[in-house]
């Protein structure tokens, strides 16, 4: 049951991706309420609202030169839609479930999401899941199609299981014998030379807490923007690969990255969202920087690490401010004090700036201010002191 003070038709035309996803559900069930006395009975699975929307992306799907079966199996748990090329007698290569009235009526979240991707992988045997949100479906009616349609192209491109190339077997160096590394004679080899170690200067000087930045690296396209849709696992790993590679790390800097990775090269403000349950169980922390995501479970108080890079490895905007006000922190215990602007224009060489900008000044500023508030720093008179 919905209760509401007012009608979705009252709401003015959203921007945010919440609003929009309330007006569409407020809409629907204002929809399923008209509908109840005129629903038809004949399946038990899929009711009348279900099949509008499900004959209309076969319609589509179809004319885009695909084949399409609907409520495809014989037990209980059918698929809304079961894909492939048309005119080949390939297998059905894509397993649709769509979002729907018989979706909704299941009681828990595992049964609505992991259950049926989970049971149609690998019991069915599906080369490939795809789920249809309505939301997605209302606001982005093409693009959800074009979606289907690569990954059918893509699935029918695979090679079958007994087809794929066994994995290349590793090479092995052959260790010579210790004959050899002696000398013939059993005698001593003979001595490198000895290169002297590197002279410590306040530039290659090491501060505490510093640590080597670990960079996750893009494997290129390896799905379609359906998987992505679909969350499939991958995607899940790419996610956690990245928060346990670099973490803290930028949100949005974190969902793009895996996007690209299914095709998807530009990717806006609310798909970026939607796509956050990539996230899985990672703490994410709003700072008045931006949001940040850290590895679950890890506590932003007790990290003191920060870690040098260039402008090629990470943008300055996208550090986390504790990251940044950490190496503020170091540098400032190995000296008396800084002036403001002395510790702004350090930081920002220290991350990878050559030229600072005027931008990248005023951002350093405000998260010494942020510092200050947070008491990781003391400022008194233009001065920045360790507390």
């Amino acid at each position: 049951m919905v209760v509401s003070s007012f009608d979705p038709e009252d709401m003015r035309e959203p921007k945010s991706l919440g609003l929009i996803h309330l007006k569409e559900y407020l809409a629907r069930a204002a929809r399923q309420t008209s509908d109840v006395e005129n629903r038809e009975t004949d399946d038990d699975n899929h009711q009348h609202s279900d099949r509008d929307h499900i004959r209309e992306i076969s319609r589509r799907l179809e004319d885009k030169g695909i084949e399409v079966e609907v409520l495809r199996g014989l037990s209980q748990f059918r698929v809304d839609l079961a894909l492939r090329l048309s005119g080949t007698p390939a297998p059905w290569l894509v397993a649709v479930l769509i979002d729907g009235n018989s979706w909704n009526k299941r009681p828990m979240a595992t049964d609505r999401d992991a259950v049926p991707t989970s049971f149609l992988e690998k019991v069915m045997g599906w080369p490939h899941v795809a789920r249809i949100w309505l939301p997605s479906w209302n606001i982005e009616p093409d693009q959800v199609v074009a979606d289907l349609v690569d990954l059918v192209h893509s699935a029918a491109s695979d090679p079958p299981p007994d087809e794929v190339a066994p994995p290349t077997p590793i090479e092995t160096t052959e260790i010579p014998p210790r004959s050899h590394l002696l000398g013939e004679e059993g005698g001593s080899p003979e001595m490198a030379p000895v290169v002297p170690e590197p002279t410590t200067t306040a530039d290659n000087l090491q501060l505490p807490g510093e640590e080597p930045f670990r960079s996750w690296q893009d494997p290129g396209q390896i799905g379609s923007v359906a998987m992505l849709e679909a969350f499939h696992k991958t995607a899940f790993m790419l996610v956690q690969e990245i928060i346990e590679l670099e973490a803290p790390v930028e949100l949005q800097s974190v969902i793009k990255r895996v996007a690209n990775c299914f095709g998807l090269k530009t990717v806006r403000e609310k798909r970026v969202w939607s796509l956050t349950p990539l996230l899985d169980n990672a703490h994410v922390e709003s700072t008045p920087f931006g949001h940040f995501v850290w590895v679950d479970q890890q506590d932003t108080t007790d990290w003191l690490s920060f870690r040098k890079t260039d402008r090629n490895q990470r943008a300055l905007k996208d550090i986390a401010p504790h990251e940044v006000a950490n190496a503020m922190v170091a540098v400032v215990r190995q000296s008396i004090a800084f002036e403001i602007e002395e510790l702004v224009q350090w930081t920002a060489e220290f991350f990878g700036s050559q030229r600072v900008a005027e931008p990248t000044r005023q951002h350093l500023r405000e998260v010494v201010g942020w510092a200050v508030e947070e008491g990781l720093l003391v400022e008194e008179n233009g001065q920045i002191t360790a507390p």
